[in-house]
């Protein structure tokens, strides 16, 4: 599996190879190898300064929902996705393919299984979605968790670098708390009153 870091000066689609064709812009990966991984960087917790300046094509916004699918339903498999959001796996199939774009209410049902399978999708337009209510009994969880992705780091980091494997193994360990911590600034920023 393969973790690409965009940085948000780099953010845009291009090409028909692969199902992440920005990657391709920022190095070379081989995606024949497995499943990869897109993080998208640079952006707020809620905006970003990468808005597209065009709408965004249904070809891309395909893509984003085949990569951001195809991450979550790596570990637990398509069967227990296609459960979650009561569809079939051949809906799956065909959305992780390119052959079909799921109708609104399908991709949106893919939150009720993992709270970051739209990342990708909503990425292109430069915003990130945070549940609306925090869940401040999780909060110990989400420090424990990212207190332990610090520490596998620092560990990692004996050796003075940080290479693919380590950005790998950091980015597993820190992708379920990301949402909850940008939830924590959104809090902060309504308490100061800089949102509604």
């Amino acid at each position: 599996m393969h973790v690409i870091i965009i940085p948000p000066r780099r953010f845009e689609w291009c090409g028909s190879e692969g199902p992440v064709d920005v990657a391709h812009k920022c190095g070379s990966v081989d995606f024949t190898s497995g499943p990869s991984i897109v993080i998208f960087t640079g952006y707020s917790v809620m905006h970003a300064s990468i808005l597209p300046k065009a709408a965004v094509s249904k070809q891309h916004v395909s893509r984003a929902l085949a990569a951001g699918w195809s991450r979550v339903t790596l570990r637990p498999g398509k069967g227990a996705f296609a459960d979650k959001i009561e569809v079939t796996t051949r809906t799956i199939d065909n959305a992780l393919s390119g052959t079909t774009l799921p109708e609104l209410h399908t991709a949106f049902n893919s939150l009720l299984f993992d709270h970051t399978a739209l990342d990708e999708v909503v990425a292109l337009y430069g915003f990130c979605l945070t549940p609306k209510q925090a869940e401040p009994a999780n909060d110990l969880l989400t420090a424990a968790g990212v207190l332990t992705a610090m520490s596998d780091l620092i560990g990692r980091l004996a050796d003075g670098v940080r290479d693919h494997v380590d950005t790998l193994a950091i980015a597993d360990l820190l992708r379920p708390h990301m949402p909850a911590l940008g939830r924590i600034v959104v809090e902060a920023d309504e308490l100061r009153g800089l949102r509604r």
